[in-house]
């Protein structure tokens, strides 16, 4: 019975995912509602094994604070775990290679002092990893310095030394090639990745800003985007940018904490007809009988489409709020060209690129990263690192992100732990 659960569900996140809409809604409304009956049961429902390890979703009545909801947070790490054969990626468990994060308070195992502990060799999927207790991950991060060779500090992001001598630009150089990049840049967190490549995109189109007059620098994404939804509006509080909220039928009525209680699984993805439609309208703004720029405003100052500049476009792959539903590909190549026309950078948010990778059949990331003009990825969640992430794109796009990281305070004094438990994870899960 879990293979067809798994079957089906993994049917859901495939290119062909975004046909038939009702009939999906459908099946994923049946299928919730037999998890939910058969929970309690024994608290917890087990899905097929992924090779020597049991994947088994825990149901609980908080599931909304896990990373994913159920059931998409079944689909997604059953559909991950095997696909991962099929792209060269392993799917061992992160956490017993990868170093994975100390153990979170909420732990949805039982034992006999009532308190909730992780059972050992099962998945809890209101963490992104299985989590070993601190000192085992200091203990495995002494024998991951040693396995990759890493006898010295960094400093200060070593922005100064090259791969032949500094660990961390030699692991900055092998994730930029395994995704066809010229360069990238580690950071401590992916919320600062994310403002580096959306003040660099929005810089590099400044002539443009001037030459159009009083715009409002902004950027182009899905309702659900985490940048929208989960950093307290940093975008416009530190950046001084708009978000252009695409897919939404009036987006003065757009409110990121209605959609964070509510939920928003009947969303769609972004789609290559929404940004044809942002363009067009944005295309109108000279035409004073045209009210289509009037009908788009930002976010959160509801200025009009016209009066803003659109320098970036960021997709996220998967689409995380919305259980993993992915871009079909050929449209995410589409928006990549239309981008190229319009002078555009096209960004992904690749917090999880690796299940997209995945979920998308691709033989390498090479091949998943090669419409987007800038990435960002994340360590710490599949991959099991302590924390950190990487901004990947060309080197006048990093020279600049480095730049930006000093003056965010992200260049730490050393990054070792973090970088260590990284590499370690994308050497052990990717390669």
């Amino acid at each position: 019975m879990s293979i067809i659960y798994g079957a089906v569900l993994n049917n859901f996140y495939s290119g062909k995912s975004h046909q038939g809409g009702q009939r999906i809604f459908a099946l994923r409304l049946l299928l919730s509602i037999l998890f939910i009956l058969a929970a309690p049961v024994k608290g917890w429902l087990a899905l097929a094994p992924s090779r020597n390890r049991a994947i088994v979703p825990v149901w609980t009545p908080t599931s909304r604070s896990a990373d994913f909801i159920l059931p998409s947070s079944i689909s997604h790490i059953y559909y991950s775990s095997l696909g991962c054969q099929n792209s060269k990626m392993k799917s061992k468990s992160s956490a017993n290679e990868a170093g994975p994060m100390p153990s979170a308070p909420n732990s949805y195992s039982s034992a006999s002092n009532n308190k909730l502990k992780p059972r050992e060799g099962v998945i809890d999927l209101q963490t992104h990893t299985h989590r070993k207790s601190p000192a085992d991950v200091l203990s495995h991060l002494s024998n991951a310095c040693q396995e990759l060779g890493i006898e010295s500090y960094d400093y200060y992001g070593d922005f100064q030394a090259d791969s032949a001598s500094s660990y961390l630009r030699k692991f900055e150089s092998e994730v930029a090639h395994h995704f066809g990049k010229e360069d990238a840049v580690f950071c401590v967190s992916g919320g600062m990745a994310q403002s580096i490549a959306l003040m660099i995109h929005s810089e590099t189109n400044k002539t443009n800003i001037e030459k159009l007059g009083d715009y409002c620098p902004s950027f182009a994404c899905h309702p659900t985007s985490h940048v929208t939804l989960h950093e307290n509006n940093a975008y416009s509080e530190l950046l001084k940018m708009e978000a252009m909220i695409l897919g939404l039928e009036g987006s003065e009525n757009y409110d990121p904490e209605s959609l964070k209680v509510k939920g928003c699984f009947g969303m769609e993805p972004l789609r290559l007809s929404q940004v044809q439609k942002m363009f067009h309208a944005y295309d109108e703004r000279e035409n004073p009988d045209s009210s289509s720029e009037k009908f788009m405003l930002s976010y959160p100052n509801k200025v009009p489409l016209g009066k803003t500049h659109v320098s970036t476009i960021m997709l996220e792959l998967p689409h995380r709020e919305i259980g993993g539903k992915l871009t079909p590909w050929e449209e995410v190549e589409g928006i990549s060209c239309l981008c190229q026309d319009r002078g555009v950078r096209f960004h992904c948010d690749g917090a999880r690129i690796f299940e997209a990778s995945v979920g998308y059949g691709h033989e390498t990331l090479q091949q998943t990263a090669r419409p987007f003009d800038t990435i960002y990825i994340s360590f710490y969640k599949g991959l099991g690192a302590l924390s950190g992430a990487m901004l990947l794109g060309d080197t006048e796009f990093c020279t600049k992100a480095r730049v930006w990281m000093r003056r965010m305070g992200g260049n730490l004094y050393t990054l070792l732990p973090y970088a260590v438990s990284s590499w370690n994870g994308f050497r052990k899960n990717c390669l």
